[in-house]
C-alpha cells in the first residue's frame, strides 16, 4: 500500500509540474507538501492494519486488548509506576518500611527485614476452618488505584506448608475482625496438598476461590514435596466495563525460568466456592480504589515465614 500510494503522488506531482511549469516557487512548494502529506498518510494506514479491534496488535477485537501494540494484551510493564521496592537498603530486623503496617485483627508474629527481604510470619495450624487465626496479613496506606499490573518474588521457607496472597483494591481490612471487614481481589499460590496458583476475592470479610489451577504442569513443582522455593508471581486486576473486573495471574520459578509469555489463570464468570455468582462482578469491588495487601497462611506446624523482594506495581493502561 505504501509504494502505491507513494507511486501515485509522484505521478501527481509530474502532472502538476507538466500542467505547470510557469508557476511560481511557492506553488512548487504547496505541491512538494501535499506529496509529503500523502506518504505520512499512506505511512499511517500500512502501521495501523493490522491493529484491528482492540488496539493490540492481535488482529483480534477483545475486551482485554490494552492498546500497546505487542499483541499480548497484558500492559507491558508501560503504565505509570505506582509503588517499588527492594528493601536492600533496610538493616537485618528492621520493621517493614512505610506504607506497609500490620492489619488490625491479624495474627503477625514477626514483621522485619532480612537480608534484603521482607519477611512475614504468622501462627502456625490451629485447625480453624475460617484460617483467620493462622493468617498473617501487612496491608499499605495511602494507595488508591483501581487497575493494578503487580509483580514480586516471594521466598518460602517451606512451601509444602505455606500460602501466600498478594491482594490489589485491598481495603486494609482483615476478614470480619477489622472495624472494616477486608475486601479486595487477590492471587494466591499455595502447597500443602494442592500445590495451586489460585485467583480469590475478599468481599466483606468473606475469603471465596473463584479460579485454582496445579503448579505442576506450570513449573516443575512436587506435589507436597517441596521446602525452600523461589517463584516470582504477576498479578493484573481489570476494570473492563463499568460492572465487570478481570483478573490474570502467573508464576514461574527463580532463578531457573523466565517469565512466561501467556496467562496461566484468568478469572471467568463461573466462579468456584460461591454457585451462582460471578466473581468477576461482586458490586463492592467494581469500580473502587484500594491499596494493596500480603498474606502468609501456615497449613501445618512445619510452615514458617515467606519472605518478599523486588515488588513493583504499575497501574494498567
Amino acid at each position: 500500500m505504501v509504494l502505491a500510494l507513494r507511486f501515485s503522488a509522484l505521478l501527481s506531482l509530474v502532472s502538476l509540474v507538466s500542467i505547470c511549469a510557469g508557476c511560481t516557487a511557492d506553488s512548487g512548494g504547496e505541491e512538494a507538501d501535499a506529496s509529503t502529506e500523502a506518504e505520512a498518510e499512506a505511512t499511517s494506514e500500512a502501521g495501523s492494519s493490522s491493529e484491528t479491534g482492540d488496539g493490540d496488535g492481535d488482529d483480534e477485537a477483545s475486551s482485554t486488548g490494552d492498546g500497546d501494540g505487542d499483541g499480548d494484551g497484558d500492559g507491558d510493564g508501560d503504565g505509570d509506576l505506582i509503588y517499588a521496592e527492594d528493601f536492600d537498603a533496610l538493616q537485618n530486623d528492621a520493621p517493614w518500611p512505610a506504607p506497609w503496617v500490620e492489619a488490625v485483627g491479624s495474627n503477625v508474629v514477626d514483621a522485619s527485614i532480612r537480608d534484603g527481604r521482607a519477611c512475614l510470619s504468622g501462627n502456625m495450624f490451629s485447625g480453624m476452618d475460617s484460617g483467620q487465626a493462622n493468617l498473617a496479613r501487612m496491608v499499605t496506606e495511602g494507595i488508591a488505584e483501581t487497575d493494578f499490573d503487580a509483580r514480586f518474588t516471594v521466598h518460602y521457607e517451606n512451601f509444602s506448608n505455606q500460602g501466600v496472597g498478594f491482594y490489589v483494591r485491598a481495603n486494609g481490612g482483615f476478614f470480619t475482625l477489622s472495624p472494616t471487614p477486608g475486601e479486595g481481589y487477590s492471587v494466591f499460590i499455595e502447597g500443602y496438598s494442592s500445590d495451586a496458583l489460585q485467583l480469590w476475592y475478599e468481599d466483606d470479610g468473606d475469603e471465596i476461590l473463584h479460579e485454582s489451577t496445579a503448579l505442576e504442569p506450570l513449573i516443575d513443582v512436587p506435589t507436597g514435596g517441596l521446602g525452600a522455593l523461589s517463584l516470582r508471581v504477576r498479578l493484573q486486576v481489570e476494570q473492563v466495563d463499568a460492572g465487570r473486573t478481570v483478573s490474570r495471574a502467573k508464576a514461574w520459578r527463580v532463578p531457573e525460568q523466565s517469565e512466561p509469555a501467556d496467562w496461566q489463570i484468568v478469572s471467568d464468570a463461573a466462579g468456584i466456592d460461591m454457585a451462582g455468582v460471578d466473581p468477576e462482578t461482586v458490586p463492592s469491588l467494581q469500580g473502587v480504589q484500594g491499596g494493596l495487601a500480603l498474606d502468609v497462611f501456615n497449613f501445618s506446624a512445619g510452615g514458617g515465614e515467606a519472605c518478599f523482594d523486588d515488588i513493583e506495581v504499575r497501574r494498567l493502561e
